[in-house]
C-alpha cells in the first residue's frame, strides 16, 4: 500500500510540475505579446520651452536623448541630455551651457557607456557661435567639453564614434570656406579626447550645409546635405563619400530646378544608401514634399520617391530621419497634409522600392514634428519629437507605437460640392453650401478596433484649438446647429492607440447660418 501510495504522490506531483511549467510559459508568451503590443507617448519638459533633436538607444535598452531646455539651467536656452527607461519614464537629466543660447543636435552612447553630445554655444567658444562637443560619464556628468569655430557662426549638426575610438562631426560653417559669409560643410576628425586630428572643408560660391554623417562599412565617411553651388538649380541633395583621411571618393548631386535638401543618410544593407529629406522639384504641386534616395554603393540613384502633398492642399511635407529596418525603410518628419492642426509629426512606413506602406500622424491642434526615429530591441518604432499642443508650453515628445495600419476616417455627410438645406441634400454644385444646420457623419475603417474616439473641428477667419464636439463610441456623428457665416473647414480627427496617433479627413464648405 506505501508503495502505491508513493507512485500515486509523485504522479500528482509530476503532473501539477509540468502544469506550472506550462502556465508560467503561457503567462511569459502573453506578457511578451502585451509588451509588444504597448504604445505610449511621454512629455518632456518644465513650465518653458523645450525640444529635443536627438535620440539613441542605450545599453540598457533605454534611450538617451540631446535636445536644448528653457525650463532647466542657467540661460536662455541650454543643453539638455536626458535619460529613459525603456518605457520612456525620465531616470535623470542634466543641463549645459551659458547666459547664451546653448543647444545639443545630436547624442550618442559611446563604447565607454558615456554619452557624447554635439551641437552649438553662444556663451562659450572664440565666435558668435561655435560647435560644441560635450562628453560625460553613464550618469551624465561632464568628463571634458571643446568648442571649434572662428569669428562668424559654426554650428555642429552630427557626431559618430568612429572605429578607432575617436569621433567624426559634421557641421556648417561660416568661419572657414571658399567665400566669406557663406556657408560651407565642415568635417571635423578628432581622437578620443576631443582634440582635433584632422578637418576638410567642402563647398564652392554658394550656400552650402551638411545635415548628417555615416562612417561607412569600408571605413571611410559619407556626407548628405545641401548645396546651391552645385547640381542642376536651386538647392540640390548633396552626397560626398570620403575615405578614411577625409578626402573625396566621389560626389553626386541629386534634384532638378526646385529646392530640394537631404536630412539624414543610412548605409543599407546591400552597401548603398538611403536618404531622406525634402523636394519641391519632385512635387506634383510646387510645394515642400518629404523625399526619400535610394542609391548604390557609389551614389547611383536608383530611385526617388516623394510622399505628401495632398490633392487640394497647399501643404509643407518634409523627412527628418531614416531607418532602414529588416523589411522596409521608416520616415519621421513633419506634415501638413494630413494633419490635423497646423502640422503634425510624421511616421511613414515604405517598401523597399520606395512605395508607402501606411503612414501615421500625432498631435493635436498646434505644430508637432518628429526628428528621429529608431527601432526598439523588441520590433517597436521610437520617435523623438517636439509638441505644441500637449504640456505647458513647447515639451520634448517621446512616442513608442506599433507596426499597424492605421485606421481611416471620411466625412461623407456633407459631401463636396452639395447644397444642403437645414441638413438636407438638395443637389449638386461647383461647392459645398450650407443653409441651416447639418448633421455631419462620418465612416471608419477600424479593423484593429483601435479608435478611441472622434474629434471635429469648425475653422473659419479664427482658428479654434478646442474640438466643437468629441464622440467616444459610434455612430460618430455631430449636429451642428450654431450661427456661422462664411468660407470654413470641418475637420474629423479619429485618435487610436496610446501613441497619440490621428487619422484626420476634412471638407470645404460656406456656412449660411444666422
Amino acid at each position: 500500500m506505501m508503495g502505491n501510495n508513493m507512485k500515486k504522490m509523485m504522479i500528482v506531483l509530476v503532473f501539477f510540475s509540468l502544469l506550472i511549467v506550462l502556465l508560467s510559459f503561457s503567462l511569459n508568451l502573453y506578457g511578451s505579446e502585451r509588451r509588444n503590443n504597448d504604445e505610449w507617448n511621454k512629455l518632456l519638459g518644465g513650465y518653458n520651452s523645450d525640444g529635443a533633436q536627438s535620440i539613441a538607444l542605450t545599453e540598457d535598452e533605454g534611450y538617451i536623448i540631446g535636445g536644448l531646455t528653457k525650463s532647466y539651467g542657467s540661460g536662455s536656452w541650454d543643453v539638455w541630455l536626458i535619460k529613459t527607461d525603456e518605457d520612456g519614464n525620465m531616470l535623470w537629466n542634466r543641463t549645459f551651457g551659458g547666459k547664451e543660447e546653448d543647444s545639443a543636435e545630436s547624442v550618442i552612447q559611446t563604447k565607454d557607456g558615456g554619452y557624447l553630445l554635439c551641437g552649438y554655444t553662444f556663451s562659450f567658444g572664440t565666435g558668435s557661435a561655435d560647435i560644441w562637443i560635450i562628453k560625460t560619464d553613464d550618469d551624465g556628468n561632464m568628463l571634458w567639453n571643446k568648442t571649434f569655430g572662428g569669428e562668424n557662426n559654426d554650428y555642429g549638426q552630427s557626431i559618430i564614434q568612429t572605429n578607432d575610438g575617436g569621433y567624426a562631426l559634421i557641421a556648417t560653417t561660416l568661419s572657414f570656406g571658399s567665400t566669406d559669409n557663406d556657408r560651407d560643410i565642415w568635417l571635423i576628425k578628432t581622437d578620443g579626447n576631443g582634440d582635433i586630428m584632422w578637418d576638410k572643408i567642402f563647398g564652392g560660391s554658394g550656400i552650402e550645409w551638411g545635415s548628417d554623417l555615416i562612417q561607412t562599412n569600408d571605413g571611410g565617411y559619407c556626407i548628405v546635405g545641401s548645396t546651391a553651388s552645385y547640381g542642376a538649380g536651386g538647392w540640390d541633395v548633396w552626397l560626398l563619400k570620403l575615405d578614411e583621411n577625409g578626402d573625396v571618393i566621389w560626389e553626386k548631386t541629386i534634384g532638378d530646378e526646385g529646392m530640394d535638401d537631404g536630412s539624414c543618410i543610412e548605409q543599407t544593407r546591400d552597401m548603398g544608401f538611403i536618404i531622406t529629406g525634402s523636394s519641391t522639384s519632385y512635387s506634383s504641386g510646387g510645394w515642400n514634399n518629404a523625399l526619400l534616395i535610394k542609391t548604390d554603393q557609389n551614389g547611383n540613384t536608383q530611385w526617388i520617391n516623394v510622399f505628401g502633398d495632398y490633392v487640394g492642399k497647399l501643404a509643407e511635407d518634409a523627412g527628418n530621419s531614416v531607418i532602414e529596418t529588416q523589411d522596409s525603410y521608416l520616415i519621421a518628419g513633419i506634415t501638413s497634409s494630413y494633419d490635423i492642426g497646423a502640422f503634425d509629426a510624421w511616421l511613414l512606413k515604405i517598401d523597399k522600392k520606395g512605395n508607402e506602406i501606411w503612414n501615421k500622424t500625432f498631435g493635436g491642434r498646434e505644430r508637432e514634428t518628429a526628428n528621429c526615429v529608431l527601432q526598439a530591441k523588441d520590433g517597436s518604432y521610437i520617435i523623438l519629437g517636439e509638441t505644441n499642443t500637449y504640456g505647458q508650453k513647447k515639451d520634448a515628445w517621446l512616442i513608442k507605437c506599433q507596426d499597424y495600419p492605421p485606421p481611416e476616417i471620411k466625412i461623407e455627410r456633407p459631401k463636396p460640392n452639395y447644397l444642403y438645406l437645414f441638413g438636407k441634400e438638395i443637389l449638386p454644385l461647383r461647392q459645398t453650401i450650407i443653409l441651416g444646420g447639418i448633421i455631419v457623419t462620418s465612416e471608419v475603417y477600424d479593423l484593429q478596433n483601435k479608435i478611441d474616439r472622434v474629434e471635429y473641428y469648425l475653422t473659419g477667419q479664427d482658428y479654434e484649438t478646442e474640438p466643437r464636439a468629441i464622440i467616444h463610441s459610434p455612430p460618430f456623428n455631430w449636429e451642428w446647429t450654431s450661427s456661422a457665416f462664411g468660407l470654413y473647414e470641418i475637420t474629423a480627427g479619429a485618435y487610436y492607440g496610446n501613441a497619440g496617433s490621428v487619422a484626420v479627413d476634412t471638407v470645404n464648405v460656406r456656412i449660411f447660418n444666422i
